[in-house]
């Protein structure tokens, strides 16, 4: 199922985010990284899935069990549409202390949670999950050379499910008053990413020494077609190659930074040494780099 099924006019949906279409309900996708990497289950010592949903039991302890992957700690983490890149750093952190691999799974299931009567929220987000093998690298030119997380809990309110939390325990009647539902304030979202953004990449790649100009690909949180198009001058990646794919899957929250740099390296855009930056921002509100050598 595709989002106008929920009768908004395509062409609306297209003026608004920059795309036509949106994915409904990811398929598992634990099983084809493996295959992809070329590891078995039984190597991973740390397993994270990072998502923007509450549910009462742990996602990468389901996904843990399903894999049979008897040696692996499982934990959530929950930082929205950051997550995939809060929980590659803490993992990568993480594997640098000890010998092993990790799986990182983003995924998000936006039609659970997205209100049918919203156009402003329901022709944007579809659901999806993607996900990378973090291990051992082989030298300086190859690998994660730096990631920066930070945090504006100022704007907490900005993007939200105000019911379901220990705040706000869910009840039937917060389905009738809408507060069971996903909100965003679109116009202080884009205002955030356009005003905060650009000074913390420019700060990050100073810290890291990277010159913009180096990096070779950029795989961005896949927001709004129409702010992309807005940010990305404004970063100073005057040489890289923007990748997108919210134009296939709408925005996939905490999923579209793993399937979009899943699809770069499947179409063989990604060669060894070339310099990626990804960068989640969103839900917090919050933002994540990293810039890696591939």
């Amino acid at each position: 199922m595709i989002l106008p099924d929920y009768f908004v006019p395509p062409p609306l949906i297209y003026e608004i985010s920059g795309f036509f279409y949106s994915s409904i309900t990811a398929d598992n996708v634990q099983r084809p990284v493996h295959v992809v990497a070329g590891l078995c289950c039984d190597y991973h010592q740390l397993r994270t899935r990072c998502r923007g949903v509450f549910r009462k039991q742990p996602g990468a302890v389901a996904t843990a069990l399903t894999l049979q992957a008897r040696n692996a700690a499982a934990f959530d983490m929950n930082a929205v549409c950051s997550g995939f890149v809060f929980a590659t750093s803490a993992v990568a952190r993480m594997l640098w202390a000890v010998d092993g691999y990790g799986l990182v799974i983003g995924a998000d299931v936006y039609s659970r949670i997205l209100n049918p009567t919203d156009r402003r929220t329901v022709i944007l987000f579809g659901d999806g999950a993607g996900a990378v093998v973090l291990g051992p690298s082989d030298g300086d030119h190859h690998g994660i050379i730096s990631t920066k997380l930070h945090t504006f809990g100022a704007l907490n309110d900005k993007i939200m499910v105000p019911a379901g939390g220990s705040r706000l325990p869910l009840e039937d009647i917060h389905h009738e008053t809408g507060l069971a539902y996903f909100t965003m304030e679109g116009r202080a979202v884009k205002d955030f990413v356009l005003t905060e953004l650009p000074p913390l990449v420019a700060d990050f790649f100073a810290q890291a020494g990277v010159d913009p100009a180096e990096i070779d690909h950029f795989i961005p949180h896949q927001a709004n077609g129409m702010m992309l198009d807005d940010l990305v001058p404004a970063l100073g990646l005057v040489n890289a190659r923007v990748h997108r794919t919210l134009e296939s899957y709408g925005n996939t929250g905490a999923a579209s930074v793993g399937i979009t740099l899943d699809q770069a390296s499947r179409e063989g855009s990604l060669q060894r040494g070339e310099k990626v930056f990804l960068a989640g921002f969103g839900g917090g509100m919050a933002a994540g780099l990293a810039v890696l050598a591939w």
